[in-house]
């Protein structure tokens, strides 16, 4: 029987993680290649890792499937700005999501969302934030079938 689970990562899982990251990476630099590059280095230096594993602010989970870690999730807690505009708040904002494609439509990424979900909740957090690449329309659909809504847009012009 196949099994999934979603844990917190470990300084173990940084080779398993890995390749996702690089599926990832590709998958943004082949549809974007003016903002994104292909390369052979490991996608997120180790740094990365230990920075994300150490920093209570942080969370890094990764979805491991019958002894493969087949998709993650890095999120950061934020702060409103101290200044007279902005009310004071806390809340996370999930960074990258990320399954890879042998382990698409098994509920993994929304596994990895209840999961953050929970973790928010657990720190006293009321609201999550995301950003989504317009070109990247099953994503978008998948978080709006999660209940998020679009509150801000980014737009974007070269110039020759």
């Amino acid at each position: 029987m196949d099994m999934t689970s979603i844990r917190v990562a470990r300084r173990d899982d940084y080779k398993g993680l890995c390749p996702v990251i690089r599926e990832l990476d590709a998958f943004h630099a082949g549809a974007l290649p003016h903002f994104f590059r292909p390369f052979d280095e490991p996608a997120r230096p180790l740094e990365w890792f230990i920075d994300m594993l150490e920093n209570p602010e942080s969370l890094l989970l990764v979805a491991e499937h019958d002894g493969v870690i087949a998709g993650f999730l890095s999120a950061l807690v934020r702060n409103s700005p101290d200044l007279p505009m902005f009310v004071p708040r806390r809340w996370l904002v999930v960074d990258n999501v990320a399954v890879l494609n042998a382990y698409r439509r098994m509920g993994i990424g929304q596994a990895l969302m209840h999961q953050v979900h929970a973790w928010a909740r657990e720190q006293g957090l009321a609201e999550i934030e995301l950003s989504v690449w317009e070109f990247n329309e099953d994503a978008i659909a998948f978080y709006e079938k999660l209940g998020y809504t679009t509150i801000v847009r980014r737009l974007w012009k070269g110039i020759e």
